[in-house]
């Protein structure tokens, strides 16, 4: 019988950690803006050349 009450107890225990942690808030993400164009912007010359590194982009144009 004290098996018994022993798996009562824990199955109870786990059932309400489960229901606790099914209605806890969850990490919101932070709003991302609209996409818009940064640097350079379009400027219609035609573009001869690009170079990329790790941190940084460079192109040769008209």
């Amino acid at each position: 019988m004290h098996f018994m009450t022993i798996h009562l107890h824990w199955a109870m225990a786990l059932l309400l950690f489960g229901m606790v942690a099914s209605i806890a808030p969850r990490p919101v993400k932070a709003a991302e803006g609209p996409w818009r164009w940064s640097n350079p912007r379009p400027h219609g010359n035609s573009i001869r050349a690009i170079a990329k590194g790790d941190d940084f982009s460079i192109e040769v144009g008209d």
